[in-house]
Order: structure tokens, then C-alpha cells, then sequence
């Protein structure tokens, strides 16, 4: 049995006595340790794309209007639209929406309209140009 592992660390030989014939066999095992040491590894997890700023705090703060006011109004906790507004949690649609309503202004406002940049809102400068 000395002379069994005498082989590199990559593979292993184990002699085993076969009981019935008194022979001894030899069961060779390979060990590829990069191979295990892969399938032991956990999967990649899918990365979560970054939160987008949105436009909330301004028409928000346009409309002059607290949070703890705007949260009231929609139904969602200050802390939810405290995180919302700093980019901490994103929102549901129906939240975007309710929150959209609240402050007069059309949810794609909200995400990519800046109150100070178009007043009247995205949607009548659309139909200004387009007229």
C-alpha cells in the first residue's frame, strides 16, 4: 500500500483485494481539481441594472408640496418616497402613475422631464412641435 499514492496529487491509485480470487486489482481515480473546483462554484448571479433617476423631487418640490403630503395622496409611506426620490428602491407602475396624477403632470414627466427645463410638460411640447 506505500507505493499507492506515489502518483502525482492530480490522480490516485487504490488497490483493493479482491476477497474471492485473493487478487489484487487496481482502481485508478483521476482528480482534476480546476474541474471540481469549477462545479463547486456558484452560478453567476444576474446583476441588477442600476435604478434610473427619475423627476419625482422636482415636480414635487414644483408643485411645492412635501413628501410626507405627496405620500398621504398616493398611499405609499414618506420613507418609500424618500428612497424613491433618491434613487435608493425603484417603483411600481401603478405607484408612478398615482404619484403622476397627484402632481397634474403625465407619468413619462416624471421620468424624463425636468419642471424647470419645460413648464407646460413633455407632452404639450411634443404636440407643439408636431402641430
Amino acid at each position: 500500500m506505500e507505493g499507492a499514492f506515489s502518483r502525482p496529487k492530480i490522480s490516485a491509485q487504490v488497490k483493493v483485494l479482491d476477497g474471492l480470487h485473493g487478487q489484487t486489482k487496481d482502481v485508478q481515480r483521476q482528480f482534476n481539481m480546476t474541474k471540481r473546483s469549477t462545479v463547486l462554484q456558484k452560478p453567476p448571479q444576474d446583476v441588477p441594472e442600476p435604478l434610473q433617476r427619475t423627476f419625482i423631487a422636482e415636480w414635487r418640490e414644483h408643485r411645492r408640496m412635501s413628501q410626507t403630503t405627496l405620500a398621504e395622496a398616493v398611499g405609499l409611506s414618506t420613507a418609500t418616497i424618500s428612497q424613491i426620490e433618491n434613487v435608493k428602491t425603484g417603483y411600481k407602475q401603478q405607484h408612478l402613475e398615482a404619484i403622476a396624477r397627484v402632481l397634474k403632470v403625465h407619468p413619462i414627466d416624471l421620468l424624463v422631464c425636468d419642471p424647470g427645463d419645460h413648464p407646460k410638460g413633455i407632452w404639450t411640447t411634443v404636440k407643439a412641435i408636431l402641430a
